[in-house]
């Protein structure tokens, strides 16, 4: 697979893991464009180019290639509201299906190499701790439509590096994840509902930014599950984060994932084995204790923000 060195172009910039990981990659030293289509990045000024396109066009893909020549495309963009894909599939198939293989098929076409995040929940979630091998078995539109952006990436360029993941972290300022929300509901003294039957193993956004690049410098390709060395049911967690940030861990009631009323069906424990990752890498990854200790450092650094907006807890 092709070495890093030169530019990256990330598409997504501008969303949660876009922002992440050109912030990661710039901090490395490394030269990065970003490219959104309707959230432009928070960091404008850092990035060597910002082009505003869709990336779901073929066409639209191969130009920006060709005119930016990256080295590598990262791309953190997609479709990732649950029940949204739920109600419209077929923004959900152009974004993280077409997509990724008109990135893919670019790619192939200029020789550079691609890493496409993909998620957990392409699992049915009836056992948890789920390797490479374990046959997905997709609950819902959002799901499905991942796991075909996988497969559509990898025809089109075979040594994609595809990574499934689940991570937490520092939103941007005008989006909200489930970290940021609890922390906002903490800090004003709101109830908290935590699923009690909802298992997952969260990374930091920022290790798993840095994770990915080491994996790009080890010139790794193929499917990683890149997740927490253990994991946690979603009320575990939020009893965490709260004890972490000094707050009151008791504002946090069970509740249960199966009687919320979403739109979509929601697999109960998608938690991810990393030996593979850990093997290629030749450590172990982080706990999701140190997810959020590494969460709440991050906070704390960028000061408080009101954080009103539901997620998933």
């Amino acid at each position: 697979m092709k070495k890093p060195g030169g530019r990256l172009l990330v598409a997504g910039a501008g969303g949660f893991l876009g922002t992440t990981f050109t912030r990661e990659a710039i901090a490395a030293g490394r030269t990065v464009a970003g490219a959104f289509y309707t959230r432009q990045p928070a960091d404008s000024r850092t990035l060597a180019r910002v082009v505003n396109v869709d990336l779901s066009r073929p066409a639209a893909a191969r130009a920006l290639l060709r005119d930016v020549k990256p080295a590598w495309v990262v791309n953190c963009a997609g479709f990732t509201s649950v029940d949204d894909c739920e109600r419209d599939p077929e923004r959900a198939r152009l974004l993280n299906v077409e997509l990724p293989q008109a990135l893919a098929t670019a790619c192939a076409e200029v020789g550079a190499g691609l890493v496409h995040f993909s998620t957990d929940s392409v699992f049915d979630g009836n056992r948890g701790n789920y390797t490479e091998d374990d046959a997905p078995s997709p609950l819902n539109v959002y799901a499905r439509t991942k796991l075909e952006g996988e497969r559509a990436a990898i025809d089109a360029l075979p040594d994609t590096l595809v990574i499934r993941t689940n991570f937490i972290g520092l939103s941007p300022a005008r989006r909200t994840g489930l970290a940021d929300w609890l922390a906002g509901s903490f800090e004003s003294g709101q109830r908290i509902s935590g699923f009690t039957d909802c298992v997952f193993a969260p990374l930091l956004a920022n290790d798993l930014a840095r994770t990915t690049m080491e994996m790009m410098t080890l010139g790794l390709y193929g499917l990683y599950h890149l997740a927490a060395s253990d994991s946690s049911s979603k009320y575990e967690f939020a009893r965490l984060l709260g004890a972490a940030l000094g707050c009151d861990s008791d504002l946090v009631t069970p509740a249960c994932v199966t009687t919320a009323g979403f739109v979509a069906s929601r697999p109960l424990n998608t938690s991810l084995s990393p030996s593979r990752a850990e093997s290629a890498l030749g450590r172990r990854m982080a706990s999701v204790s140190d997810a959020v200790a590494g969460y709440v450092a991050l906070r704390k650094a960028r000061g408080p923000a009101a954080i009103n907006q539901p997620a998933e807890a």
